[in-house]
């Protein structure tokens, strides 16, 4: 059933549509479309729009609903959250209303936000647009969502037709050549406009469109992206970089795989077209480097990728080694177990190593030379302790210790005194490990050791109190198990 004869059923009773769909889809356009038609809104005394978006705020919600109600296009004053509550509903009271709630993240804001809508028993109606298939179905009572489907072959052709050639149409000796084309799109709406918008300001002969053809994956061009810089102002790493995978989220650029209990993202991944881009545009600014038969390494080369076995590379790797490269990032994709990685130190700039698909049996100490390190993330698969030299990382804000399929009381983290001297770190991730009891020197100083930790997990048996909290006043998550007789609690 369409949304228009959803809109059109004959019940009074206010009802609820959700359109639902991966992020890209659709969604918000179709919504509009529903909004600016002319029958529509004639049927409805008042409509509105409000966008609820990931970080929800009540007031601002309130505000921007009201504005929308209104006809207005400004800052509301300083009103309270029940005063703004009062003036929805007495607006809305005994009319017959269409109201758009676009971008529900989570169910908790939506119901927060559906008290506001009266039933006035007129056909009031509220369309609301989601990603996530269990918001929609909880928000739909009394109808089913709508689910956004891929393009098909016919949707497809015509919204790459309308892109390149506006109300003309496609020129026969392109139309096979364009066809090929939008087959590469898989029906996804984001990947036709982009296809689109290349081929609409490229030459139109079929030469060129066979270039494009077998180099679609890297023929779009950062001007269809518009990512602007925005000013970071006072604002934590995680909050910054929350930000900006949102607005990419938002740009279509990113598509949500799965979601966190609490509605944040928690894995996520690129299409195609857009990877190939990147990954293009990082080796051509030399940020960049997939590593599978070496090329030749440039001196400004900033970040690595190793995709395979480390004993092919490091001979050429280790040809480098009569000067220090400016490499901040290198990522391990292999999964073989190492035979040796002093040739890291040759990167004395490193800031982020990834080397979780490697099995490491111990520690690989000489990595503690490079100091300027911020992130790591090993594997083991056995127990093993951190020698006392990690604090030489002074820089260090992230580590991680994966056990890899071998999860089991074999896989543990024993930490050294001295990780309450990396004051530095943010979050430390484990799967099981004993953290040693600071001195008493240090409990009872000034100096705040673990200022900017935010995240532990996961620790063993470990005594807390009230003075070991205040050594990591900004800690927001803990895990912690406490093992007795085998049995963890």
């Amino acid at each position: 059933m369409e949304i228009k004869d959803l809109l059109a059923k004959p019940h009074s009773k206010l009802e609820v549509i959700s359109i639902v769909g991966m992020g890209g889809i659709g969604k918000t356009t179709l919504a509009r479309i529903i909004y600016n038609d002319l029958l529509i809104a004639s049927d409805s005394d008042i409509r509105a729009w409000v966008t609820l978006s990931q970080e929800y705020r009540e007031q601002e919600v309130l505000k921007g609903l009201l504005n929308s109600l209104r006809g207005l296009n400004h800052e509301l004053g300083e009103e309270s959250i029940e005063k703004l509550v009062e003036n929805v509903f007495k607006i809305l009271k005994d009319k017959r209303y269409l109201i758009i709630i676009d971008d529900v993240w989570e169910i908790e804001p939506w119901n927060r936000v559906k008290s506001l809508f009266p039933d006035n028993n007129n056909r009031s109606r509220i369309i609301l647009t989601t990603r996530q298939p269990r918001v929609a179905e909880l928000a739909s009572r009394l109808c089913d969502p709508y689910h956004m489907r891929s393009l098909d072959y016919f949707d497809g052709w015509e919204l790459l037709r309308e892109r390149v050639f506006g109300e003309e149409r496609c020129p026969p000796q392109l139309n096979d050549i364009g066809k090929r084309i939008l087959h590469h799109c898989e029906g996804l709406p984001l990947s036709v406009v982009l296809i689109g918008g290349l081929l609409y300001k490229s030459e139109r002969t079929v030469s060129y469109w066979h270039y494009v053809l077998s180099n679609i994956r890297s023929e779009i061009t950062d001007k269809d992206y518009g990512i602007l810089d925005s000013p970071v102002r006072s604002k934590s790493l995680e909050e910054v970089a929350e930000e900006y995978l949102k607005d990419l989220v938002d740009r279509n650029l990113i598509l949500v795989c799965e979601w966190s209990y609490s509605g944040e993202i928690k894995t996520c991944s690129i299409h195609d077209i857009l990877r190939d881009f990147c990954l293009m545009k990082a080796e051509e600014e030399k940020f960049s480097l997939d590593v599978e038969y070496l090329p030749e390494v440039h001196d400004n080369l900033r970040q690595v990728s190793i995709l395979t076995d480390l004993k092919n590379q490091i001979p050429r790797l280790a040809l480098t080694h009569d000067r220090d490269l400016r490499i901040r990032s290198v990522t391990f994709f292999f999964r073989n177990s190492p035979n040796d990685i002093h040739f890291i130190t040759n990167f004395r700039l490193l800031r982020v190593l990834d080397a979780l698909t490697i099995r490491f049996d111990e520690f690989p100490v000489v990595i503690v030379e490079l100091v300027n390190l911020r992130y790591i993330a090993l594997t083991y698969w056995m127990k093993h302790r951190f020698p006392a030299s990690i604090a030489k990382l002074c820089n260090l804000e992230m580590l991680i210790i994966n056990p890899g399929k071998f999860k089991s009381i074999f896989n543990t983290s024993f930490l050294p005194l001295e990780i309450w001297k990396m004051s530095r770190l943010r979050h430390l991730l484990f799967m099981r490990s004993y953290l040693p009891y600071p001195t008493d020197a240090l409990i009872g100083g000034t100096f705040v050791p673990l200022e900017n930790l935010q995240t532990l997990n996961n620790v063993i048996n470990f005594r807390w109190t009230k003075e070991i909290l205040k050594m990591m006043p900004n800690l927001k998550k803990l895990v912690i198990s406490f093992e007795h007789d085998g049995r963890t609690e």
